[in-house]
């Protein structure tokens, strides 16, 4: 149990949003769901940063993974570790803001016209959504009824006491191997990146994705 990092994680996580940003740019492998260091050191798991959906807000962070013969892209937009759930009429809310950038971001893939929609196919690629927002531990029981409600299949809605947990289920060498494999790559080494993604879609099943 890395519990030197999650104690790390528990005090910068207490910081702003700009803190998170540089938390997740040392290591991005939190944000990668069934995360497996074998599959992000050969690429079939990985990170980018500072995504252009062409609508709104860039993602703040997009990871991708092969899984049963499909191309997972989720696009993660990020709010500050201090922000509440519930919406505050006094002023305006982080939580509906999020919100709206993804439901931005779904419509854009929905008309395809993503700014790289002529690197992808009719099928075979699956886009999904991320928010991550606030502490959950601070949270109320209208909050956490609230962020239930706003997900849905492709939707998810995560706190950054999410992520302390999961940290805790690597010990302090997969946490060097994890952090070894690199920062997130930039939209341009996405866009770049795609083709190869996609090709390997019509390609063999590597027998640990099988």
């Amino acid at each position: 149990m890395s519990t030197q990092l999650q104690a790390n994680l528990a005090e910068r996580f207490s910081g702003d949003l700009e803190t998170a940003r540089e938390i997740f740019a040392e290591h991005p492998w939190l944000l990668v769901p069934d995360l497996q260091l074998d599959w992000l050191e050969r690429g079939y798991q990985g990170t980018y940063r500072n995504v252009e959906v062409g609508a709104g807000s860039p993602a703040d962070f997009a990871i991708h993974f092969h899984l049963q013969g499909k191309l997972y892209i989720q696009l993660i937009r990020l709010a500050s570790p201090r922000a509440p759930i519930v919406v505050n009429f006094s002023q305006p809310s982080e939580f509906i803001a999020a919100l709206q950038d993804v439901q931005s971001w779904k419509q854009t893939v929905q008309d395809r016209q993503l700014p790289f929609q002529e690197l992808i196919p009719a099928s075979g690629v699956v886009f999904m959504y991320r928010i991550v927002i606030g502490r959950s531990s601070q949270f109320s029981e209208n909050e956490k009824a609230e962020m239930k409600d706003a997900q849905n299949w492709d939707v998810r809605i995560r706190s950054y006491d999410w992520l302390i947990e999961k940290a805790g289920e690597y010990s302090t060498f997969m946490v060097q191997a994890l952090d070894a494999c690199g920062p997130p790559k930039s939209h341009a080494e996405f866009v770049a990146g795609l083709p190869e993604l996609i090709e390997r879609l019509d390609g063999p099943t590597p027998p640990y994705l099988s």
